[in-house]
């Protein structure tokens, strides 16, 4: 294993080295023609006339650079030379129109018989150009170069050995600690963990920075060019620098919250998480008193995340995917902050032993305030109990963190962990009892997902019309029709739940409700709920019903936040005076 890591960080460092020199290398080229107009400063004019001239033009991938190669002939006192060079910038680009330029002006010059004035080095005659400026445009493009192929180069070398020396500090931590493997890193020693809201920021910022140094002055480069040559669909270019503002502006919101948030603390009562047993812990939040929370309600969410990449080279790309999730309301006014989770004994624990699929474990506090929101992730370990920890539960048949496990179970299980409320319910009564509506979904990710869908079915067409073989709006069509078809149904779902006291009624639908459907208490088996979408880290979850006959009812579709969705199931449950067997 540890040569493993030792051959990828020498793999890693190696690969980081050929675009560090490739950005140095090609900034250093850009400057040598800087030095040498700076050394030409002092050259003498004298007259010379064009022997040949032409205008190189290359085509590649998609784009066209042009060059200008010529000879020139001129005296120095009394003596004939000709040069080759006609300015320090050899080869051919299309930064800019310097060469189609340059060109066209000598060959004005050359079809009028006209001369031209060059400038040689009165120290060296045989040494001439007839532009001895500089090219600030290619010194600038040098530069990017520089920041992007470099700063990355040099990024990658610095995250190599960075690795490294975190390699060898976890590894004496192995050592130290054999059978504790939630001590096995330096950020979860200690009586506390830290957020990741420092390393957000930085992250992101570094990134706009990057970002921004390359993306502005390509299109100050590009955009004179542009407009000189009436391309104006070029200035699509501008979007770049746009992203960067955007860039800049999150920098700055993770920064404030940061500020105001960063020094929050979160204690875990047995320093970890423990899989298969009742968790306890509290979060200390940094001035909570001086806060002034304009919303006083927050949610803590524990999840269980697969990280993993998928695809390979070009294609290659990182995703997380939420395996187990649970959730809890909090009062921002108290203080310290408390919380418990009941972690199911069947869960990953913390691994991140092969870099292309690690289980992470994270806990989030959310709630929207006025100026900067509360969003703090925390990156915390979670293993099973161990031997001796199972054998003292199983001896005083109590719960892992107290002598009384009915106290503890009790208080948890009274613990307002939801809000039903909070997911858009509407509670009214009618003739046959209570009644819960589920309104159609105010969701900007569903809606969309449908428009994207159906802009995709619009470019297979669109493509299609003007001369694409037909396998272009088939393969379109299904992806976006898809894509539509899963975001129309989501976002136009509605529902509604009618409670008698003896059977529970629910109507679906989309567009209208259908049929009721009626479900005796006496035939109703359990409630759950299931998670079957998700949108980046946010899970939404379905109600089911479950019957003796074995049949599963949806009752409600699409909703956030599983302790609100738990909390539901519960009121539902009591107004049907329902127990589970």
């Amino acid at each position: 294993m540890a040569n493993d890591h030792k051959k990828g960080l020498g793999c890693l460092t190696l690969f980081g080295s050929v675009f560090l020199l490739a950005g140095v290398g090609i900034f250093l080229w850009q400057l040598t023609t800087v030095y040498q107009a700076w050394g030409a400063s002092s050259w003498q004019p004298t007259q010379a006339t064009l022997i040949s001239l032409e205008q190189t033009v290359s085509h590649s991938d998609g784009s066209t650079t042009y060059g200008v190669k010529g000879q020139f002939q001129y005296q120095v006192n009394g003596s004939v030379y000709t040069s080759k060079q006609l300015n320090f910038h050899s080869g051919s680009d299309n930064i800019g129109s310097y060469q189609q330029d340059f060109y066209q002006k000598l060959a004005r010059i050359k079809r009028n018989n006209q001369t031209v004035t060059a400038y040689y080095n009165p120290d060296n005659p045989s040494e001439a150009v007839i532009d001895k400026n500089i090219r600030w445009s290619m010194l600038g493009f040098g530069s990017i170069f520089l920041l992007a192929f470099g700063g990355a180069g040099g990024g990658i070398i610095f995250a190599g050995f960075w690795g490294a020396k975190k390699l060898k500090q976890e590894a004496a931590y192995q050592q130290q600690f054999v059978d504790q493997p939630w001590l096995w890193k330096k950020e979860w020693q200690g009586d506390y963990f830290k957020p990741n809201s420092k390393s957000s920021f930085i992250t992101i910022g570094i990134f706009a920075l990057f970002w921004n140094l390359v993306s502005i002055p390509v299109a100050i480069f590009a955009i004179p060019e542009i407009w000189h040559k009436g391309e104006y669909w070029g200035l699509l270019i501008l979007l770049f620098p746009l992203i960067g503002l955007g860039l800049i502006a999150w920098f700055l919101v993770l920064y404030s919250r940061h500020k105001k948030f960063g020094q929050s603390k979160l204690y875990l009562d047995a320093g970890r998480l423990k899989i298969g047993a009742l968790n306890q812990g509290h979060l200390q939040l940094e001035n909570t008193a001086q806060a002034q929370f304009t919303q006083s309600v927050a949610i803590i969410k524990i999840a269980s995340i697969h990280k993993y990449q998928s695809g390979s080279g070009k294609n290659r790309s990182t995703r997380e995917k939420i395996l187990w999730e649970d959730t809890q309301r909090v009062d921002l006014n108290s203080n310290p902050i408390n919380f418990q989770f009941n972690l199911p004994d069947n869960l990953k624990p913390s691994d991140d032993s092969n870099s292309r699929s690690q289980y992470l474990w994270r806990l989030s506090v959310d709630s929207e305030q006025q100026g900067p929101d509360l969003k703090l992730e925390f990156d915390i370990p979670a293993f099973p109990l161990s031997e001796q920890e199972k054998a003292s539960l199983e001896a005083a048949d109590s719960d892992l963190f107290s002598s009384s496990s009915s106290t503890q179970s009790s208080f948890y299980q009274s613990t307002a962990r939801g809000d039903w409320t909070q997911l858009g319910v509407v509670k009214s009564y009618n003739n046959s009892g209570i009644e819960y509506y589920f309104p159609r979904l105010n969701s900007l990710t569903w809606s969309m997902m449908a428009v994207f869908g159906l802009v995709f079915v619009a470019i297979g067409l669109g493509v299609y019309w003007h001369g694409a073989i037909i396998l272009f709006p088939i393969i379109f069509g299904l992806i976006g029709g898809l894509l539509a078809i899963i975001g129309l149904r989501a976002a136009l779902y509605k529902s509604r739940v009618f409670v008698d006291g003896s059977n529970l009624h629910y109507q679906s639908g989309h567009l209208a409700f259908g049929r009721t459907i009626t479900i005796p208490k006496a035939a109703i088996k359990k409630f759950n709920t299931i998670s079957q979408a998700s949108s980046g880290n946010t899970k939404f979850y379905n109600i089911l019903v479950h019957t003796n006959d074995g049949n599963k009812h949806t009752i409600a579709k699409n909703l956030k936040v599983k302790g609100d969705v738990e909390a539901f199931i519960e009121q539902l449950k009591s107004e049907l005076n329902y127990t589970e067997a």
